[in-house]
């Protein structure tokens, strides 16, 4: 071997690592949908997931992708340029939302205020019904009711309280899909109420409803959670989120 076939071989070795590596780290992370306006992009790191399962929901679907509401376009000569920050869209109304929404950032505000506060309170009276339920379930084992009576009530609850973190985690506050998100708190309230009623009657059979694509079992336990809403879950006939 001659003395410069050595550093000739440590440099494509070197080169050649450093090509796989990234080539594989490239599309292990499906790089080049950062390259598109896909909000499918958003979902690629998992903290993203609740964001766009609630963008899948909403209206702003068919009109709007993730990047026109919280990276919002401004004119370099005839160039359209995303912004590189990612932004409440409340922030700058007018550029993030005015391109559909041809009124003044009082009233856009005013508008995603009024829908935050609608979800806040329904919010709200969700924890209050899981709050209840599980007081109701201290009390029963306090008064010395055995694990197997309790078991429907707090799977009920663990159903219940999967939606509002849901709804928590998705972090609009029911912005991006209001009746969607108005729904799965109504569902959350209802499973808390069912909770209770059946630590007080114990031939109550429970439902989670068509909603959760199951039905209650003849034993009356609840039937099991379904997955987090996506375009799949949807066809199947199980598109609320309910995971433990």
């Amino acid at each position: 071997m001659t003395s410069g076939a050595l550093p000739a071989i440590v440099l494509g070795t070197t080169v050649g690592l450093a090509a796989g590596i990234g080539g594989f780290t490239f599309i292990y992370a499906r790089g080049a949908s950062y390259l598109t306006n896909d909000p499918a992009a958003c979902a690629n790191c998992h903290v993203m997931g609740e964001y766009h399962d609630g963008w899948i929901k909403s209206s702003h679907r068919s009109a709007a992708a993730c990047a026109d509401c919280h990276m919002p376009y401004h004119r370099v000569g005839a160039l359209k340029i995303s912004d590189h920050h990612v932004r409440s869209p409340l922030l700058d109304p007018s550029r993030a939302c005015g391109t559909c929404h041809r009124w003044g950032d009082e009233e856009l505000r005013a508008r995603a205020y009024a829908i935050q506060d609608r979800t806040h309170r329904l919010r709200d009276a969700a924890l209050d019904a899981i709050v209840g339920l599980i007081a109701d379930l201290k009390a029963a084992r306090a008064a010395g009711k055995a694990a197997a009576d309790l078991a429907v009530a707090r799977d009920l609850q663990r159903h219940s309280q999967f939606r509002v973190d849901f709804v928590e985690a998705e972090n609009s506050v029911g912005f991006h899909a209001p009746q969607e998100a108005a729904r799965i708190l109504a569902v959350a309230i209802d499973l808390a109420r069912q909770g209770q009623i059946a630590l007080r009657d114990p031939s109550f059979k429970p439902r989670l409803g068509a909603e959760a694509g199951a039905a209650p079992s003849e034993k009356g336990e609840a039937a099991p959670p379904a997955k987090a809403p996506s375009d799949a879950a949807e066809k199947a006939g199980a598109g609320t989120p309910a995971k433990e």
